[in-house]
């Protein structure tokens, strides 16, 4: 239901999507897509080609655009509507994380870096997905 909601937003959103932009998303979902292959043939043996699951260029491209527009169109509500986290609500979900993984807060600040600015940018997208589909 909420990615129904959030797809409908993004679609009918008239933000403009950089050429150049789509671009590096297909180059990047393209390579990912190929060490899939790879790996699924390398477990396998069997060789595997892009075609065999349905995948052209064409579908390759089509999902950079949707995944560069919804990037976009995020932002732009992020930008717009204002939203920010504090320090505590960042850290909060460092320590929901942590207990999940079975880890220290330590850990958690050397992965996502020690001002959490990785898990950051994570939360605010959220929070504009949450107003999106309230």
């Amino acid at each position: 239901m909420r990615e129904d909601i959030l797809e409908k937003f993004v679609l009918e959103s008239d933000i403009a999507v950089p050429e150049a932009r789509v671009d590096e998303a297909y180059e990047h979902l393209a390579l990912e897509i190929t060490h899939k292959i790879q790996y699924e043939s390398m477990m396998t043996g069997k060789i595997y080609m892009p075609s065999d699951v349905g995948l052209t260029a064409e579908n390759i491209r089509e999902a950079a655009y949707k995944q560069v527009k919804t990037e976009l169109v995020l932002e732009d509500v992020i930008r717009k509507e204002n939203i920010e986290l504090t320090q505590d609500e960042i850290e909060a979900e460092a320590k929901v994380i942590a207990e999940r993984q079975q880890t220290t807060i330590d850990n958690m600040k050397r992965f996502f870096g020690e001002d959490l600015s990785m898990l950051k940018n994570d939360l605010l997208i959220k929070k504009a997905i949450d107003f999106i589909t309230a």
